[in-house]
C-alpha cells in the first residue's frame, strides 16, 4: 500500500517538472519569431546632387547617402542601378562584401553619370536599389529601398544652336542647312552674280516645305552612309555631338555641291542660248530657236565710226539682265564641185520660207555642210558682237530674213 502511494507522488512530481521545463524553454529569446523590419526603422537613405541637366559629353556626379539610425550594426550590401536604357552609363563603386555601418555612422557613395555618344533628349528618372543587411537576434534580415532622381538629358549647346538658327528641332536641321547654304551661295557668290536669284525667304511656308522634304530624304541617306563605316546611326532614335557634326558638315557640303552643280548646268544652258563672238551661223540659228525666235528679224542701221552699217539686233535675257547682240547677215552659197540634189534644194528653199523655225533651218544647213553641198559665212566675215548699251544713232529698218543667197562659188 505504501508503495502505491509512492508511485502516485512520483508521477505527479514528474508531470509538474515537465510542464515547468516546457514553459521555461518556450520563453527563451532564441525561440521568438523575428518581427518584420522596415528600412526607415534602421537607416536613412537619400540621394543628393546639383546635377539637373546631363549633356553629352559632360559627365556628372550623383551622391547616395546611407546613415545607420538603429542601435545595431548594419551592412550596406550593394547599390545597383535599375535604369534600363543604354544611352546613359553609370559608374557605381564596388562595395565588395559590403560596407558595415555602426550606429549613427554614415556612408556616401558617388555615382558618375555620363551620356553616351548617342542619347535620347528628354527627362528621365534614374532609379537605384540600395540593399541593407541587418543581424537581429541571430537572424539575417535583407531589406532594400529604391531611391530616384529626375534628370534632363541633352547635348551640349544643341538648344542654343537651334534657337539661334530658329530651327524647331534637330530633325529639320539638315534641310534647313542645305537650303540656306544653297540660297546664300547662289545670291552672294561672285560666279553667280549674273544668275537670277531665288526669291525664297526663311519666313515663307515654301521654304519649310522644301526643308522638310530634304530632311526626310536625309534620314535614310544618313543611315546608309554611316553604315558604310560601321553601325548605321538613326538620329530619329538617338543622336550625339558626333551626329550633329556629321549632319552639319554633310548638309553644308550638299548645299555647296548643289549650288556648284546648278551653276554648271546654268552655264551650260547659257552657252547654248546666249550668243558669243565665236559663234558660227549655224550656232546662232540654234540659239535663236532656244530663245524662241525665228530668223526673220528687225534690221537696224548703226553708225560705226563715220560709216553706217546694217545689223540684226538680238535681245537675250541673261540672268536678270538683257543683253544686246548685233549680228550680220548669214550668207550661203552652193559649192561649185558638187551639185546639190533637187530634193535637198527643194527642202532648203521651202524651209527658208518658214522663218519661224530657226532650229529646222539650222538642221538643214548643217546637213548641207556635212555633205559639202554649200558654204555659209557671215557677211563681210564680221562675227557677232555684244553691245554694252543701245547705240544712240540707231535707225530701225523693216524686218528682213537673216539668211541670204550670194551665188555659186
Amino acid at each position: 500500500m505504501r508503495n502505491r502511494y509512492f508511485l502516485y507522488v512520483l508521477a505527479l512530481v514528474s508531470i509538474i517538472f515537465l510542464e515547468f521545463h516546457t514553459q521555461a524553454f518556450s520563453e527563451t529569446p532564441l525561440a521568438k519569431e523575428p518581427l518584420p523590419i522596415t528600412v526607415d526603422k534602421i537607416a536613412e537613405i537619400r540621394m543628393d546632387t546639383a546635377l539637373t541637366l546631363l549633356e553629352e559629353p559632360r559627365p556628372g556626379t550623383i551622391f547616395i547617402f546611407v546613415r545607420n539610425i538603429s542601435t545595431a550594426p548594419i551592412t550596406v550590401a550593394s547599390i545597383k542601378s535599375i535604369f534600363t536604357d543604354d544611352f546613359i552609363s553609370l559608374q557605381i563603386p564596388e562595395l565588395g562584401k559590403g560596407r558595415v555601418l555602426m550606429p549613427q555612422e554614415s556612408l556616401s557613395v558617388p555615382i558618375i553619370v555620363k551620356a553616351n555618344d548617342a542619347v535620347k533628349p528628354g527627362q528621365y528618372l534614374l532609379p537605384f536599389e540600395v540593399c541593407l543587411d541587418l543581424q537581429h537576434y541571430g537572424f539575417s534580415h535583407m531589406v532594400n529601398q529604391i531611391v530616384t532622381h529626375k534628370i534632363n538629358v541633352g547635348l551640349l549647346a544643341e538648344s542654343d544652336i537651334l534657337k539661334l538658327l530658329g530651327v524647331p528641332s534637330f530633325f529639320l536641321l539638315p534641310g534647313f542647312l542645305m537650303l540656306t547654304t544653297f540660297l546664300w551661295l547662289w545670291a552672294h557668290l561672285w560666279v553667280m552674280k549674273e544668275q537670277k536669284n531665288f526669291d525664297i525667304k526663311v519666313t515663307e511656308p515654301i521654304f519649310w516645305v522644301i526643308a522638310i522634304l530634304f530632311s526626310l530624304i536625309n534620314v535614310p541617306l544618313y543611315s546608309k552612309i554611316t553604315g558604310l563605316f560601321g553601325n548605321p546611326r538613326n538620329y530619329l532614335i538617338a543622336y550625339g555631338l558626333k551626329d550633329i557634326a556629321y549632319v552639319w558638315g554633310g548638309s553644308i557640303a550638299i548645299g555647296v555641291i548643289a549650288c556648284l552643280l546648278g551653276k554648271a548646268i546654268t552655264e551650260r544652258k547659257k552657252k547654248k542660248r546666249i550668243p558669243s563672238e565665236k559663234d558660227q551661223p549655224v550656232d546662232i540659228l540654234h540659239k535663236l530657236a532656244r530663245n524662241r525666235l525665228g530668223f526673220k528679224l528687225k534690221q537696224y542701221e548703226i553708225k560705226i565710226g563715220d560709216q553706217p552699217q546694217k545689223f540684226f539686233i538680238i535681245e537675250v535675257l541673261n540672268g536678270e539682265k538683257i543683253e544686246l547682240w548685233a549680228i550680220r547677215t548669214i550668207i550661203y552659197a552652193w559649192e561649185k564641185q558638187i551639185i546639190p540634189t533637187k530634193d535637198y534644194q527643194t527642202r532648203f528653199t521651202d524651209q527658208l520660207k518658214n522663218a519661224d523655225d530657226a532650229e529646222a533651218m539650222a538642221t538643214i544647213i548643217q546637213e548641207g555642210l556635212d555633205k559639202k553641198l554649200l558654204r555659209v559665212f557671215w557677211e563681210e566675215l564680221m562675227t557677232p558682237r555684244k553691245l554694252e548699251q543701245k547705240p544712240d544713232s540707231m535707225n530701225t529698218l523693216k524686218e528682213y530674213c537673216l539668211i541670204r543667197y550670194k551665188g555659186i562659188k
